[in-house]
């Protein structure tokens, strides 16, 4: 018998920048951690659910995106912003888990 499964991908990234030194045009979406450190959140659903039976073309879907956040912090640190990814441990996994069971709920 074969298996089935579902996949979906998400990658997340917090970027933390210097206190009142952030886009303005990002104030909207800005947060403050306990220590009053602004972050900004960032998430890329690369595969929604479905049965997949090639990941090929995935791999491919993931490259590009994980090169795309790369371009995100590149395009922010050269309008002067210091940038700083997160480590896992400051993240913010419980929403990734949440984006993930969100196709459950119904």
């Amino acid at each position: 018998s074969k298996a089935n499964h579902d996949l979906q991908i998400i990658f997340f990234t917090r970027l933390f920048f210097e206190r009142d030194n952030y886009p303005e045009y990002k104030a909207s979406v800005i947060q403050h951690d306990g220590d009053g450190r602004p972050f900004l959140d960032i998430y890329d659903i690369v595969c929604d659910g479905g049965n997949i039976t090639d990941v090929k073309p995935i791999i491919g879907v993931m490259k590009r995106r994980f090169n795309k956040l790369g371009l995100i912090i590149a395009d922010l640190e050269k309008d002067n912003y210091k940038v700083e990814v997160s480590p896992s441990s400051k993240g913010n996994f419980l929403e990734c888990i949440n984006l993930a069971l969100d196709q459950y709920t119904n």
